[in-house]
């Protein structure tokens, strides 16, 4: 009996300091804007024009509270036009400290956006600095829904953007079926039908579509990147200047390897009409079917 006893007190003895150790433990807690304020830059006023591959710099003047060092942060910022911010839209910072790091062109790409502007309006020309607004925002990268807003925001006053909207890349098919005219530069508007494109949801994917119109016996071709010349940038079968014979499935379809080579894929039983064509330069992989 006495034995069981001295059981159960060393038994609730662990239970209790586990419970004391379980309630010295960092809990987190959800932040609010009030334990997140933002600096005004000290370029605040200064003409800022955006580049491709300029960064530039805001730092908060207090971080969020989430009750513990709780990590992975992960800061952001929304960007407006409108002190207000009724409408705003957001990017991601290039670090995760109070000093937050952000891409220019991610800044440039959100106020395209905020504008209106779509890939349709490629050319377009900003004549003039504007101002911008922007609140850092913080979240706990392993805690759903704990984003958190600064309480304020900061201005750049003199901000002069640049067409920032990403378009679809695109690739060139040069081959029998466009009749082998030259990959050159000046062959720019033949080839402007011959181009296999990125998807506009899969942009920066580097996989291109295209369909089409091959004729029975003129299924020979191979991918250009750029309109150089004969021997940049060009992707096929094999690197040997000679074209090699695929056989098609019972679907009339392919699918197999591609390198960077001047070898082209020929399809002799190709029954002709329009052909889907996917070239994923990621793997190097060429695929055909008829089109729906």
């Amino acid at each position: 009996m006495k034995k069981i006893s001295l059981f159960l007190i060393a038994l609730a003895t662990v239970l209790g300091l586990t419970s004391c150790e379980d309630e010295k433990k960092p809990k987190f807690q959800q932040a609010t804007s009030d334990s997140f304020e933002v600096y005004e830059p000290a370029f605040a006023n200064q003409y800022y024009e955006l580049t491709e591959k300029g960064t530039f710099e805001i730092v908060c003047k207090s971080a969020p509270d989430f009750g513990a060092p709780i990590a992975p942060t992960v800061y952001g910022a929304q960007v407006s036009l409108d002190p207000s911010f009724g409408k705003f839209a957001e990017i991601a910072a290039e670090n995760s400290a109070s000093r937050i790091m952000f891409k220019d062109v991610d800044l440039a790409q959100a106020i395209c956006k905020l504008l209106g502007l779509t890939k349709d309006d490629a050319g377009y020309v900003f004549t003039s600095a504007m101002k911008v607004y922007i609140k850092p925002t913080c979240e706990i990268s392993a805690v759903a829904n704990s984003k958190v807003v600064a309480k304020n925001y900061c201005t750049l006053n003199n901000v002069m953007p640049y067409f920032a909207i990403p378009s679809p890349k695109f690739i060139y098919l040069v081959g029998a079926p466009e009749g082998w005219v030259g990959p050159s530069a000046g062959n720019a508007d033949h080839y402007a039908e011959w181009r296999l494109f990125e998807k506009d949801e899969e942009i920066g994917s580097n996989v291109y579509y295209g369909t089409f119109q091959v004729d029975q016996g003129s299924a020979m071709f191979r991918f250009y990147t750029s309109l150089t010349n004969w021997d940049t940038d060009s992707y096929g079968s094999q690197a040997d200047d000679n074209a090699v014979d695929c056989a098609l499935d019972a679907n009339n379809s392919y699918a197999g390897p591609m390198v960077k080579g001047k070898g082209s894929f020929s399809f002799p039983d190709w029954p002709g009409g329009l052909m889907s064509i996917r070239v994923d330069m990621n793997t190097m992989n060429l695929s055909i079917a008829p089109a729906n």
